[in-house]
């Protein structure tokens, strides 16, 4: 609808869950950690790998040395049950939002990688590209594919209530942790990619997660090498936890994990399951 110097378009029904998502995370209270990553090794050796036909993208093996160290330091996707008690799972299921094909352009969707640390990076490369490859005919088609019109009804009947009883019901459906699992995973993960010499950092306010990480900028910055001052590649991060699940030190502990199997790169290790 067009009205003077502005027009108004429908929001996607798919971008509701995100809505409501924010307002039911609210009192989620989240502790958040800005890193700066020495990533020239890891990509140096990706690209000699590259040049032997081995394909598969920065991101999927950035998801990868993620879901290793997850599954060793578990505690940091626990999920509560009852306030007291947590519930520690042995696969670490990564969401992470997919643009997918549809008539009439893209749109995004969630993609839950399931037991990332029992796949291999190419695993998870092929898994990333298929899904991103499919083209499915609207939004609904996800919900029920086998049964995709009905899908369409149900979920219209859904996004027709107001939004506080969706919010309700979402509480409902993700109170147990076996069935958040299903649904949602158990780790947040988004990248945005900055481009133009842009250097910073990205995080939600507000996630579904006990640990929700988000990749920012790429730059190349001066860094203290051993005794020497040298130009790097530097990937920023934003990695954010749950505090009312984890603490300050089980925190800093996976994140010095991360650091360090990031900025080691040992590429090949993650190549085979």
């Amino acid at each position: 609808m067009k009205s003077g110097h502005y027009r108004i378009i429908d929001n996607p029904a798919i971008r509701l869950p995100t809505i409501d998502a924010g307002r039911f995370h609210k009192r989620n209270i989240s502790m958040v950690g800005l890193l700066e990553i020495d990533i020239t090794n890891a990509r140096q050796k990706i690209r000699r790998i590259h040049r032997k036909g081995v394909e598969f993208s920065f991101t999927s093996y950035i998801i990868k040395v993620i879901g290793d160290t997850v599954a060793e330091h578990n505690n940091v996707q626990a999920l509560l049950l009852k306030d007291r008690r947590l519930v520690l799972f042995d696969e670490v299921d990564i969401s992470i939002s997919i643009e997918r094909k549809i008539k009439d352009g893209y749109l995004p969707f969630p993609l839950v990688l399931r037991a990332v640390n029992t796949k291999s990076v190419l695993d998870i490369d092929k898994e990333i590209k298929d899904a991103i490859e499919e083209e499915i005919d609207d939004e609904y088609t996800l919900f029920m594919p086998r049964h995709p019109r009905l899908g369409e009804t149900l979920l219209r009947f859904f996004y027709g209530f107001p939004s506080f009883m969706r919010v309700l019901f979402m509480e409902r459906l993700v109170k147990k942790p076996m069935r958040a699992k299903k649904i949602l995973g158990t780790v947040g993960f988004a990248t945005v990619s900055m481009t133009g010499g842009l250097s910073g950092w990205t995080f939600p306010s507000k996630n579904a997660y006990s640990l929700y990480i988000a990749l920012g900028s790429i730059t190349k910055k001066p860094l203290v090498v051993g005794e020497e001052i040298k130009i790097r590649d530097v990937l920023n991060m934003s990695v954010i936890f749950d505090h009312n699940i984890i603490d300050g030190m089980p925190a800093r502990s996976f994140m010095n994990s991360l650091v360090k199997r990031i900025e080691k790169g040992d590429i090949e290790e993650y190549l085979d399951t």
